[in-house]
């Protein structure tokens, strides 16, 4: 399963984004294989507010990317406690032994 981050989901609309090739291999295995892929309810309000200000307030480019991102049928899960605490090691895995050390020191 991998969750998909919003920082990829902007970069499929954003040419001139570093990672848009990389981003853009990461949407055609969802369109693909759409069980693979998950993202926390609050996805898409972040991508909203991303479109927006990237796009220079374009409500209308905003609207219909946001649109399309829907249509991809990505499952949606609530973040708690639980959950929390498993982004931070799976985090962890990625990052620096400095960033996790901090990142645990709240738990």
């Amino acid at each position: 399963m991998w969750i998909l981050d919003t920082s990829v989901a902007v970069k499929w609309f954003f040419t001139d984004e570093s990672g848009h090739a990389r981003a853009r291999e990461v949407l055609n295995r969802l369109v693909e294989r759409p069980d693979e892929f998950a993202v926390p309810l609050h996805f898409f309000f972040e991508l909203a507010a991303v479109l927006v200000r990237k796009s220079g307030f374009q409500k209308q480019f905003a609207h219909e990317s946001l649109t399309a991102v829907y249509q991809l049928g990505i499952p949606t899960f609530e973040i708690g406690e639980d959950l929390s605490g498993e982004a931070i090691a799976m985090a962890c895995r990625y990052r620096p032994p400095d960033v996790c050390r901090h990142l645990t020191d709240y738990s």
